[in-house]
């Protein structure tokens, strides 16, 4: 649903046909003909939507294509081996080491091009593309997960082939290890959020709305106030909203509201127009009414 990043297995799968000496289908008529079909389609949507909104294209341009490829956009600047690094200490970890024992493990026969290859080449291939990248976004890497999975279970069926002796016992606890283990990881994340610096900071609204729900209740004229995209603020906002229908976010302030912010600039914006009366300063939060 990103535009051109469903074009970026295309590279693995022309440099894998002609490693497999496949190269002719490239060139075949059906291929070309739907290939051709779906790019009159997608041009024609561009076409369309620029008429309906002038300067679309340009935008996509410079966040989907080369403004986003050759410079660093939003500060999301790494170094080249950002996706890999993720790749082991957390988007894949442990996974990554059953999908190494899938790789050595898999029956390779000689002459004979297997999957396994196949999903090499996608993988290293997605993976050269978005690391030459200057705008570099953790979940760039999701379109190879299936993949990366797939081998990882090559992997654990070696592993449940040849090193699980054959009980019934045994094969329960290993498959209940399997399936416990990621459950466990995912459910504790969800009911015990654990951010990395880069991040908490916009979780600050989010985790006081948690924990401060009732009291919030008590103020009249409450207005929540940020000053970038942080649609997990609105999320909660809109929860604390369906109890408190009158709470107002992110409008034009007026005096006698109660204003709720947690970055500093927001303050130094409010200063400058109105007097502001603090009411409480917990932690990264402040509310003030004004004056």
């Amino acid at each position: 649903t990103k535009g051109v990043a469903g074009l970026l297995f295309l590279p693995a799968y022309f440099s894998y046909l002609v490693y497999t000496k496949n190269g002719k289908l490239i060139f075949n008529f059906k291929l070309l003909g739907g290939g051709l079909i779906s790019v009159f389609f997608i041009l024609s949507y561009y076409y369309l939507r620029e008429g309906m909104n002038p300067g679309y294209i340009h935008a996509v341009i410079d966040n989907e294509l080369s403004g986003r490829y050759l410079t660093s956009l939003e500060g999301h600047s790494h170094g080249y081996f950002f996706y890999l690094e993720n790749i082991i200490s957390k988007q894949f970890a442990p996974w990554y080491l059953f999908a190494i024992i899938g790789l050595f493990t898999y029956p390779y026969k000689e002459n004979q091009h297997s999957i396994i290859r196949f999903f090499v080449f996608v993988i290293f291939s997605f993976l050269l593309i978005i690391s030459i990248a200057q705008t570099k976004i953790e979940w760039y890497t999701m379109p190879i997960f299936p993949f990366l999975a797939l081998i990882a279970a090559i992997g654990l069926k070696y592993i449940y082939s040849y090193l699980i002796l054959k009980s019934k016992k045994r094969t329960y606890f290993f498959l209940f290890l399997m399936l416990a283990i990621p459950y466990y990881i995912q459910f504790s994340q969800y009911y015990i959020p654990r951010y990395d610096s880069c991040e908490a900071q916009d979780y600050v609204l989010c985790e006081y709305i948690k924990s401060n729900k009732t009291k919030l209740l008590n103020y009249k004229n409450l207005h929540l106030l940020w000053d970038d995209y942080q649609p997990q603020n609105i999320f909660y906002t809109l929860a604390l909203k369906e109890i408190y229908p009158t709470i107002r976010y992110n409008e034009a302030v007026q005096q006698g509201d109660i204003v709720l912010f947690y970055k500093e600039n927001i303050a130094e914006k409010l200063s400058k127009k109105y007097n502001l009366k603090p009411l409480i300063k917990d932690k990264n939060i402040s509310i003030c009414q004004i004056l």
